[in-house]
């Protein structure tokens, strides 16, 4: 019997084994490689956007955002434990324990602009793509917006509470070293 069948949470209360299973696959335990099936609107594409505002130079926010290797130390202490690059590619366990691939898409300095897709997804995702933008904003505030294109749409709940651990991460990572 797996973790999953057990119902054992993981450090994250927002995400348990039992429901990433879920999530990632239908049918029985004795067959757990059977792809999940479309649900209707499925074929929609999915959009989440986090807006932090913060009291901190932007080119500090954007010193950590770039540091693609450094996830779990610079940006989101916490919610990613380990990052590893292999090539291109950024290696993220999470710290559910969960790790996923996240190739670099882009990188553009002038633009403050990091653009991510993340692959093999543990959650079911067929298609992910992320972009992370750091921008002034009238008042002298930071702005930071992360934001995730992804199909299935159906994913939107669960992506959302993660990213929603994630964005809380960022602004106490971040607070954190402006101290």
């Amino acid at each position: 019997m797996s973790q999953a069948d057990e119902g054992t949470r993981t450090p994250d209360p927002l995400l348990t084994m039992e429901v990433l299973y879920q999530l990632s696959y239908v049918g029985t335990a004795s067959n757990p490689s059977v792809p999940a099936a479309p649900r209707k609107g499925d074929d929609e594409m999915g959009s989440i956007r986090k807006e932090l505002e913060l009291d901190l130079p932007a080119e500090d926010v954007w010193d950590a955002v770039r540091d693609f290797g450094a996830l779990h130390t610079r940006l989101v202490q916490g919610f990613v434990v380990d990052t590893h690059l292999d090539g291109e590619d950024r290696i993220v366990t999470f710290a559910n324990g969960v790790q996923q691939r996240e190739p670099l898409v882009s990188l553009d300095d002038e633009a403050k602009r990091l653009v991510y897709t993340a692959v093999d997804s543990p959650i079911g995702t067929t298609h992910y793509n992320a972009a992370v933008e750091v921008s002034v904003d009238e008042r002298g505030l930071t702005r930071l917006i992360w934001q995730v294109d992804f199909l299935p749409r159906s994913l939107a709940t669960l992506l959302d509470a993660a990213m929603e651990r994630g964005a809380q991460a960022m602004r106490e990572t971040l607070e954190a070293a402006g101290r």
